[in-house]
C-alpha cells in the first residue's frame, strides 16, 4: 500500500512538472508575439507614438525623433524600452527620453521615464498619464 502511494505521488509530480512546462511555453510564446506586435507599431507608428509619448513627459517639447526601441523578456515579464530624443519648449535644447514599459500576459505592469536629460523633469501627474495611456492604449495593441 505504502508503494502504491509513492507511486501515485511520483506520478502527481511529474505531471505537475510537465503541466508548469507547458504553461510556461505558452507564456514565452505570447510574451514573444507581443514583442513582436510592440515592435512592428512602433515601426509603423514612430512618428504618432513618438509625438504622443513627448505630448504624455514634456508637453512644452517638440520635434521629437525615434532614436532607438528594444524589446526583451525574461520568460515571465516582457520589458520594452523606447528612447527619444527632442528639442525644449523654452530653450530650443535638444534632449532625450527614455521610457521602460514592462506587461506580462494578464496585465500592463508599468510604464516610467527611466532617463530624462531635460533641466524640468517629468512631473508626477505627466508619469501618471503615461502609465495610463500604456496601460489603456499601448497594452491593448500588444494583447
Amino acid at each position: 500500500m505504502r508503494i502504491q502511494w509513492l507511486f501515485l505521488a511520483a506520478a502527481l509530480f511529474l505531471i505537475g512538472i510537465g503541466l508548469k512546462a507547458h504553461a510556461e511555453d505558452d507564456n514565452a510564446k505570447w510574451l514573444s508575439a507581443a514583442e513582436a506586435k510592440f515592435k512592428e507599431q512602433l515601426k509603423d507608428n514612430s512618428d504618432a507614438l513618438v509625438t504622443n509619448f513627448l505630448a504624455l513627459t514634456h508637453p512644452s517639447g517638440s520635434k521629437p525623433k525615434l532614436v532607438t526601441y528594444s524589446a526583451s523578456n525574461d520568460g515571465a515579464v516582457d520589458t520594452a524600452i523606447i528612447n527619444f530624443t527632442w528639442q525644449g519648449g523654452l530653450t530650443g535644447d535638444q534632449y532625450s527620453t527614455t521610457i521602460t514599459w514592462k506587461f506580462d500576459k494578464a496585465q500592463h505592469l508599468s510604464a516610467e521615464v527611466s532617463n530624462d536629460t531635460a533641466v524640468i523633469g517629468v512631473d508626477k501627474a505627466h508619469k501618471q498619464k503615461l502609465n495610463e495611456w500604456f496601460r489603456d492604449s499601448m497594452f491593448p495593441m500588444v494583447k
